[in-house]
């Protein structure tokens, strides 16, 4: 009777287990999901031992941390390494080296060659901000480290304060003290700055040329006042003409200058000058030099444009 009651028994119990138990032969806790835990989708961790961790695991899809680029205020939303995320004045949103981190006004984001790394005070990548990966940038377009007047971007030697655009230079001394590129001369008259160039050029490559250099193109000459002031700029007067900016080049006759400015003063040589007859070059104006016809120096004549070559006189206005 005992063994059959005890197998009875046995039955019974193994029956009730089998309610319990589920079929895997392991007994289950309440699962773990990603993402239940505040936190959970942004923290690192995988939590539910899938092998997915964050964003990754679907069990946060739905997450404030996982869903695109929300670009709130708080937080990393670390969308993926080139996308910009919160843009926050703290933390580091970890854009990897293309994008903008923190934005803060202090530190280095290190944004290699792009970007506005914001390296203590205002980075505004408006000129020489080269933004490489390695020191403290801070080349804002404030930087002034010679006091000169002339911020970082634009000085061509931020250590020597004589040395600045527009700050006149002395032809052949072997210093480019206006930071144009070249060794003329160069001084300021007026609201007009002006370089006398003696290197021989044709009429149109003399306008691109000053144009390149970052002047408004060949010079105009207002006034009786600024034809002295250019006489007495050009370095070699006893062997170099000048070209100027006038010219009757689109309408023969019609004389303008390439500024636009209206042709309120002329200094032309003779009462015959202009000469220029129709169908022919001649269109293109320049000073005379000292050692030209008699009683010439520094008067006007019109000129081959394209077969002549003469020094040039540029100006900014």
């Amino acid at each position: 009777m005992l063994s059959a009651r005890f197998k009875h028994l046995a039955a019974s119990t193994a029956a009730a287990l089998a309610v319990l138990v589920p079929q895997s032969g392991c007994p289950s806790a309440s699962a773990v999901i990603e993402g239940d835990e505040e936190g959970e989708c942004s923290d690192g961790v995988d939590n539910d031992q899938d092998s997915l961790t964050d964003c990754a695991d679907e069990g946060c899809a739905a997450a404030t941390a996982c869903v695109g680029d929300d670009d709130d205020a708080t937080g990393d939303d670390d969308d993926s390494t080139t996308s910009d995320d919160d843009d926050s004045a703290h933390g580091d949103d970890d854009d990897s080296t293309p994008g903008d981190d923190d934005d803060s006004a202090h530190g280095d984001d290190d944004d290699s060659a792009h970007g506005d790394d914001d390296d203590s005070g205002d980075d505004d990548d408006s000129g020489d901000d080269d933004d490489d990966s390695a020191g403290d940038d801070d080349d804002s377009a404030l930087a002034d480290a010679d006091g000169d007047g002339a911020p970082a971007n634009e000085d061509c030697d931020d250590t020597d304060p004589l040395i600045y655009p527009l700050a006149g230079d002395v032809y052949g001394d072997g210093v480019d003290s206006d930071c144009d590129g070249q060794d003329c001369a160069g001084a300021g008259f007026g609201d007009a700055y002006f370089v006398a160039c003696t290197n021989q050029l044709l009429w149109a490559a003399a306008q691109a040329e000053c144009q390149a250099l970052g002047y408004d193109g060949l010079a105009t000459v207002v006034d009786a006042g600024e034809q002295s002031f250019l006489e007495g700029l050009r370095p070699l007067p006893g062997s170099v003409k000048h070209w100027i900016g006038l010219n009757d080049v689109a309408v023969e006759g019609v004389y303008e200058w390439v500024s636009g400015l209206p042709v309120a003063y002329t200094h032309w040589y003779t009462a015959t000058e202009p000469s220029g007859q129709a169908g022919t070059d001649e269109d293109c104006v320049h000073l005379f030099e000292t050692g030209g016809p008699p009683g010439s120096n520094g008067f006007w004549n019109d000129n081959w444009c394209s077969t002549t070559t003469h020094g040039w006189f540029c100006e900014a206005r």
